[in-house]
């Protein structure tokens, strides 16, 4: 149990010291984070990096949402490959609502950032295909994801509805 705690605050800690002491700086901690979760395959080591960048994501300001279209695919690919451990997963799903709420601030602003950042390697449909899978398979199965996935599936639809081109 303090292993819990202790991951917690650190990676509290360090997305505060990321976000609020060097807001300008933040993108590239982000940028290293991601390169090293596409390449973990230790559970733990996909754990800490998704508290790390939830964090970081939780203290940032808005302007966290001109990486997106480069965090998605990465967060996408760790979910997938999490089928064992759904707490990863879940992670994954947060991160997802994250990056979208981010984005949003440009709906009817910034159309262009927007496009930069979904419209690459057709991460919408990537996402609302594994979306509609997850819901669709065994009822009696991942219960807990399946609802998460319903959350995020709905706020994705709805700020996509609203999207302004």
């Amino acid at each position: 149990m303090q292993d819990y705690y202790f991951k917690n605050f650190i990676a509290k800690m360090l997305g505060v010291i990321a976000a609020k002491e060097f807001p300008n700086c933040y993108e590239g901690f982000i940028k290293v984070i991601l390169e090293n979760l596409a390449t973990a395959t230790d559970a733990n080591m996909i754990d800490t990096y998704l508290r790390i960048l939830t964090s970081i994501l939780e203290e940032c300001d808005d302007r966290a949402a001109i990486i997106t279209g480069e965090m998605l695919p990465v967060i996408m690919n760790v979910f997938k490959c999490s089928k064992e451990n759904q707490k990863n997963r879940e992670k994954c799903l947060k991160i997802i609502v994250q990056l979208i709420n981010k984005l949003s601030y440009a709906d009817g602003t910034d159309p262009e950032l927007i496009a930069k950042n979904l419209d690459s390697n057709d991460l919408i449909e990537q996402c609302l295909s594994l979306f509609s899978t997850i819901i669709i398979s065994n009822p009696k199965l991942l219960f807990d994801i399946k609802k998460y996935t319903i959350r995020v599936k709905l706020f994705f639809i709805h700020f996509l509805k609203n999207l302004q081109f």
